[in-house]
This record gives C-alpha cells, structure tokens and sequence, in this order.
C-alpha cells in the first residue's frame, strides 16, 4: 500500500511538472493595439503626474528659501526630461541667486603679506572676487642680469602672475626651509592664481583663502584695495557680510 502510494505521488508530480514546463516556455502575450494603446496612456498619465509633482516640490522648497532642496527637484525633473527649457533656466538662476545674496567686502593692505580673507570657501563651490582702487610700489634694489627671483612665492615675485597684481592662494605660502608642524611646506605645492580687477573661482578643497600683491621682494607698498567676494562662502566667527 505504501509502495503504490509513493508510485501514485510520483506519478503526480511528474504530471504535474509536463504541465507546467510547456507554460514556462509559452511567448510572451501578444497585446491587441486597444491594450498596448492604454498602458502607453497609463505610464504618460504616471509620467506627468510625477513631474508635476517634483515641480509643485521644487516650487514649495523655493519657496520657502530652500535652494538646495528645489535645485534637487528640478534635477530630477532634467533626469526624466532632458528637454526641459524652463527648469534650465531656473537652474541657471538658482546658481545666479547666491552671488547677489551672499557678499562679503574687505579692505586690502597691499603693504602687508598673505592675508586671510576671514572667510571659508567650498570645494568646487565657485565665489566671484571683484578688486578696486590703486596703490603705489617704492623698489630700491640692486639687480644682476638674472632680475628678480621667482622661486619662492612667499617673498619672491610669483611667476606667471603680472608684476603687481593681486592674487590669491588656498594656503598662504611660506618662505622655504619654514614648516608646518613637523612637515616643512614646500614651495612648489603652492599655487597662486592671479585676481586682478575680478575673478571667478572655484576651489579644488575646503578652507580659508589668503591675498597679496604680487610686488618685488624688498619692495614697498603702499594703498588699499577694496575687495569684495561673492557666492558660495562662510565668514569666520565675528566677520560680518
């Protein structure tokens, strides 16, 4: 009895199994056009729906002074449609808005080394920098053939920045063979970049950035600059906008 009923369970299961095998192996159903027609008008009806309601969100995020939050939706919504010329240009004036909101204006002596603008700045998070007024230069020196030493940026002119002009470093540069704890700094790590009248910058790290004028060493300056920065920045405790 036993043995007749393991034969009728086998028996069953392998029955059971041709059935299933020639479904698993059946084309997918072909729709009729009526039915394809209507899933196409489901997923552009989901399609809109939920593009209205990312900009319903980047709206209210906007409006609410949630830049960065808007600025999210409306990316997503460029995910879903490229095309999309309106968000474009909201985009373009989200990234506009920081520079006419955020501004920080200081006074430069030009007689002084690297100086810290106070100010904190964000990796690829770019700042506008614009410069003005006018400063005098008294150099007393006795040159040789060679002219003026360009290797160290800390005291020397910087070469590759006109004589004179203003410029800027993320790290203030130090005159060789000075350390920085128990690592010297070296020269050829620092990078200045010319400022001149104006600039638009964007940082490779976090941190403060420093100015000088690029003048003869042993030379002296003498005036104020105005220099006012713009966008994406944090001032140090106690510096106000």
């Amino acid at each position: 009895m036993l043995r007749s009923s393991r034969l009728l369970l086998g028996g069953t299961l392998v029955l059971a199994a041709a059935a299933i095998a020639p479904l698993a192996a059946q084309a997918p159903k072909k729709l009729s056009a009526t039915a394809l027609r209507t899933l196409d008008n489901q997923a552009e009806k989901a399609k809109t729906e939920y593009l209205k309601s990312l900009h319903d969100l980047a709206k209210s995020f906007d409006d609410a002074g949630l830049s960065e939050k808007s600025r999210s939706m409306l990316e997503a919504i460029l995910a879903v449609n490229p095309d999309d010329e309106v968000v474009k240009r909201k985009l373009k004036e989200l990234d506009e808005a920081v520079f006419k909101k955020n501004d920080y204006e200081f006074k430069f002596d030009t007689g002084l080394p690297w100086q810290d603008a106070r100010i904190f700045v964000t990796k690829d998070q770019p700042i506008r920098i614009e410069a003005e007024g006018d400063y005098k230069v008294f150099v007393n020196e006795t040159l040789g053939p060679e002219g003026y030493s360009n290797d160290d940026p800390a005291k020397d002119l910087v070469s590759g920045i006109p004589m004179g002009a203003l410029m800027l470093a993320m790290t203030p540069p130090r005159q060789q063979g000075q350390g920085t704890g128990n690592r010297q700094q070296r020269t050829e790590d620092i990078r200045p970049v010319a400022v001149g009248k104006s600039l638009e910058f964007t940082p490779k790290s976090d941190g403060p950035i420093y100015f000088k004028v690029n003048v003869p060493p042993g030379s002296k300056a003498t005036g104020i600059l105005r220099v006012t920065i713009r966008g994406n920045f944090k001032p140090q405790a106690g510096v106000r906008g």
